[in-house]
């Protein structure tokens, strides 16, 4: 049934955020967000200050002020429009001087705003795609790094090809596909899978792997029953629809096979198709019949 060399696997080796399953370039992330030239100047036919650059419509960080002080230095008018600019002085704004110091007079708000510090610094002019990915490193908190990811996109890692997985996982075939794979394709296309290898199943394999297999057989289904069979397993909550998020949830909640379980939940029906609304009402009574409460709030 494997397709692999590889002796004793775990599911550690197929977990991206353990050592043993994650990529060991990526550390499990499938690749690195990076600052875009395009994202930073979105409209070039504008001066860098008056609309060419969201990131330089405000003080972004100490090098900011430094832009105006590499304009005098090359004696570049800020005034004409960003493409027009020489491109030498583009390039340094965007990816830095080297080692060529430009000394400026800045003047930072200090942490309220209420008032300016002035400081006078030398040092090499960073570049603003430099300077994004390095505040987005330093930010402390999700929230923080919010506001920088409209200048990155993640580049997928070159070693995985983006998944975050490892060697193993990545190498490892059941049925013909790999666990990374399983995750890029359809619901309905994992459950034929899943019934596929069943059926390959030899008598010692059969032991173990049949109850896994269905299992993921009927999580599976109540997933197709809400209607989400289009989604690929490797879907974030962050791309789904509002429905179709609620589904996802109510999938997750309902797909139990414990029993003494009360489950209590709240606008279960909203965002949802009338059809749907039917099969969540079947699930439902199925989850009361294995010996479970289920109450629904409006």
């Amino acid at each position: 049934m494997a397709e692999s060399g590889d002796g004793h696997l775990t599911t550690a080796h197929f977990d991206r955020n353990t050592p043993e399953g994650g990529c060991a370039d990526c550390h499990g992330v499938g690749g690195r967000w990076q600052a875009q030239e395009d994202l930073v100047i979105t409209h070039p036919e504008l001066p860098l200050f008056e609309g060419a650059s969201p990131w330089y419509a405000k003080w972004r960080s100490g090098e900011h002020a430094f832009v105006p002080a590499l304009a005098e230095k090359r004696g570049v008018d800020l005034g004409r429009p960003w493409q027009s600019l020489p491109e030498e002085f583009r390039h340094c704004v965007l990816y830095g001087t080297g080692e060529e110091k430009i000394e400026a007079t800045v003047d930072m708000p200090n942490k309220n705003e209420t008032a300016l510090m002035t400081y006078t610094s030398s040092q090499p002019l960073r570049g603003a795609l430099a300077e994004v990915e390095r505040v987005f490193m330093n930010a402390q908190t999700s929230s923080a790094k919010q506001r920088y990811l409209p200048y990155m996109r993640k580049q997928p890692c070159v070693t995985c090809g983006g998944s975050g997985y490892d060697q193993v996982a990545r190498s490892v075939r059941i049925g013909g596909l790999t666990f990374p794979d399983l995750l890029e394709v359809e619901v309905r296309e994992v459950r034929s899978w899943a019934k596929r290898v069943v059926n390959d199943l030899g008598a010692r394999q059969r032991e173990v792997g049949e109850p896994l297999l269905q299992d993921l057989s009927r999580r599976l289904g109540v997933l197709d029953r809400l209607g989400l069979a289009h989604l690929q397993l490797s879907r974030s909550a962050a791309t789904l629809s509002g429905g179709e998020l609620q589904r996802t949830r109510l999938a997750a909640q309902l797909s139990t096979e414990l029993s003494g379980i009360i489950f209590v939940l709240d606008e279960p029906g909203t965002g949802l198709h009338p059809a749907d609304k039917a099969h969540l009402l079947d699930i439902a009574l199925e989850v009361r019949a294995a010996g479970n409460t289920a109450a629904g709030c409006r």
